[in-house]
């Protein structure tokens, strides 16, 4: 992937540049000024599991193997850490890993984050529980703060990106299943063009140009990929209150606009998923494994 040439789409640099011309301000909304942001609202979710998808199916495609399928580093999964003593910390991660997947994230506009909509007036600034912390916090300890929204080794530049948002990913999937596998918990926003209808752009493995909706990307079964099963300690421990869990939340760092200037993305697009019905071509199932080389834990 560094080998390839430098405007080719595969490239690694211009793969992390995907996710920072995203999320810095670098595009505007179609027949809008206001800036496309994909960061503290409900499109943090869809937009870096299509990100995460096709990197991943590129990544198969450069190496010739079909069920190729990135690791995922479970830091929800608490190891040791300094400070408290090992009793101390696991619950304490266990009882903040609970507040932000249950306890505090019951509604879908707590988990997902907030409804951005068209236009200047539908700006929102209001990330899910999880975008919070522990993401946010991942990001600020192995990020530089000099960089915006930390894009120098904190986010796309850095390969451990790629297991940390596979595992965002992978909490996404468990929050769903803890509401009932029903796309995000009952219709709230299942019911909502706005999110529904709303795209983005991205190159497949094919070097395509392609466009894909939110709703194209809500049921990973089409997208031909699962998670191992892993145990979520956290599921059996007590929450913690609100105003502690807001305590912890003490490594959460603000963006830096680039200013309202825009970029026209290129016009060709396909459809990402298209060719047998909704499903897509047929492809071989990929089995995202815990990485067995992360360390580290919230």
């Amino acid at each position: 992937m560094r080998r390839l040439p430098p405007d080719h789409p595969h490239n690694f640099i211009r793969q992390a540049n995907m996710h920072c011309i995203y999320c810095t301000g670098a595009y505007n909304q179609a027949n809008s000024s206001a800036l496309l942001k994909i960061h503290r609202s409900w499109f943090f979710f869809p937009w870096h599991r299509i990100f995460i998808y096709f990197h991943e199916r590129i990544l198969g495609k450069l190496i010739g193997d079909d069920t190729f399928a990135l690791p995922f580093w479970n830091w929800d999964s608490p190891e040791v850490e300094s400070g408290l003593s090992p009793e101390e910390q696991v619950s304490s991660n266990l009882a903040f890993m609970y507040n932000q997947m249950v306890s505090g994230a019951r509604k879908p506009k707590l988990f997902m984050g907030c409804p951005s909509r068209a236009g200047e007036d539908g700006a929102c600034n209001g990330p899910g529980t999880i975008e919070q912390a522990p993401h946010n916090a991942l990001h600020s300890w192995v990020g530089s703060a000099g960089q915006p929204e930390r894009e120098d080794l904190g986010a796309a530049w850095d390969p451990i990106f790629y297991a940390h948002h596979a595992n965002i990913d992978r909490l996404w999937t468990v929050w769903d299943d803890l509401h009932g596998g029903r796309g995000v918990a009952g219709g709230e926003f299942l019911n909502d063009p706005d999110w529904l209808d709303s795209h983005f752009y991205f190159h497949d493995e094919n070097a395509r140009l392609v466009r894909v909706r939110v709703r194209d990307c809500l049921d990973i079964s089409k997208l031909r990929y699962r998670f191992e099963e892993v145990k979520h300690p956290w599921l059996d421990e007590p929450s913690i209150p609100p105003s502690a869990a807001a305590r912890r939340n003490t490594l959460l760092w603000q963006s830096i606009d680039f200013g309202p200037t825009g970029r026209t993305l290129d016009a060709t697009l396909r459809r990402a998923f298209g060719g047998q019905g909704r499903r897509g071509p047929k492809r071989r199932w990929r089995r995202r494994k815990r990485c067995s080389w992360c360390t580290g834990s919230i």
